[in-house]
């Protein structure tokens, strides 16, 4: 158990974040002392990424720029640097994800890509308040939930991957945009695709009247009845 300390460290800081953590943290922690080389694997690759994700999100304080603070992550990712201690979960996970990893695989670009395509995208969207169309968040979504599927994939030993289930990251991504769609919105991510706006004045400002609140319901209610039927469908309401 490698890195025991930094683990426990991170997976405390988790567990007072919110309590809808400690039900999985406490069954994780449970097979990780028991010497399961697999949850070691997927406990550091998921904490190195939370915390990245928190640290953009500033649910973590840090004492500098989020985004130079990652930007020496990915950096240290690619051997230029040290980096911050969190990279130590990175770079014992990646040796494991390495060895589990099919010829076809790359752990470190999918670790990259959902950093840089995913995390630091979301960062900058949140700023700039940035509306997507129905195309670019299906891409958005993909480029945040593709590769956690196949790092996940990879540990559990699987042949699959993210493209041989491409419903999975669409549906992760609308099922994350619906039950966080307002506190989203109050930190400036629109997770709404600019065609359902388009109706509304909204148009990514902060903002709302009776008809924006009615009609962000509207599309929320309706995106959690396909969700709840188990219907496929990408955020414009289309099969998949």
């Amino acid at each position: 158990m490698k890195n025991a300390k930094l683990i426990l460290k991170e997976t405390g800081l988790l567990a007072l974040k919110s309590p809808k953590y400690w039900t999985i943290i406490y069954h994780v922690l449970k097979a990780y002392f028991g010497q399961s080389k697999q949850v070691e694997v997927f406990l550091s690759s998921y904490l190195f990424s939370r915390h990245i994700d928190d640290v953009l999100d500033l649910d973590r304080k840090i004492d500098e720029d989020p985004e130079v603070y990652v930007r020496e992550i990915l950096e240290a990712m690619e051997g230029r640097g040290t980096g911050p201690e969190i990279v130590k979960l990175y770079r014992f996970a990646i040796v494991h994800l390495t060895e589990m990893a099919r010829e076809s695989d790359n752990p470190q670009e999918s670790f990259k890509r959902m950093i840089e395509k995913g995390m630091l995208l979301d960062y900058h969207r949140a700023k700039a308040r940035q509306i997507l169309t129905t195309p670019e968040l299906n891409q958005y979504f993909k480029d945040s939930f593709e590769p956690v599927f196949d790092l996940l994939l990879m540990i559990a030993g699987s042949e699959q991957r993210a493209k041989d289930v491409p419903e999975a990251a669409l549906a992760s991504g609308m099922i994350y945009s619906v039950r966080d769609i307002r506190r989203d919105l109050e930190v400036g991510i629109i997770n709404i695709p600019s065609e359902v706006l388009s109706s509304s004045s909204l148009h990514g400002s902060n903002q709302f009247d009776k008809q924006d609140v009615l009609g962000i319901h509207i599309w929320q209610t309706g995106s959690r009845a396909r969700l709840k039927r188990g219907k496929g469908f990408c955020l414009s309401g289309e099969r998949i």
